[in-house]
């Protein structure tokens, strides 16, 4: 909901915000390689997947949202910075390379290809193909 939920209780104290009731994702974005941002349109979602500190989506055109912590590239952006509301993972948003699931462990994130090959997103900072996934 575009912000990290903290605040200054007192000084030299920061606790944060706690969602009792969830709220609606209002928008869904895309940034170009020059920062400019564009929202995205027609997304409906079709899962979720949370980890520690990050959040994916995967819509019904099998694109990929991640926003959360983007230490360590665990979100799949080509810049390790965090992101405060859902951004499009341009890796699946070609055709053919679509995602069917998606996955958060506690610090990483994994989605199955259109193809039933796993992409480890966010181990490190790159992107890997795992060819032989039972």
């Amino acid at each position: 909901h575009n912000s990290d939920g903290k605040f200054i209780a007192r000084a030299q104290r920061i606790e944060f915000d706690c969602e009792l009731i969830p709220r609606r994702v209002a928008i869904f974005i895309e940034k170009s390689k020059d920062g400019q941002i564009m929202p995205v349109p027609n997304v409906v979602v079709r899962d979720v997947a949370c980890g520690a500190n990050h959040t994916l989506v995967l819509d019904s055109q099998k694109r990929v949202f991640s926003w959360g912590f983007g230490g360590y590239g665990r979100l799949g952006h080509t810049e390790q910075k965090d992101e405060m509301v859902p951004r499009l993972v341009k890796l699946f948003d070609f055709p053919g390379r679509g995602a069917a699931q998606i996955y958060a462990g506690y610090q990483c994130s994994f989605a199955i290809n259109e193809m039933g090959k796993m992409r480890a997103e966010l181990i490190g900072t790159r992107h890997a193909a795992i060819d032989d996934i039972y």
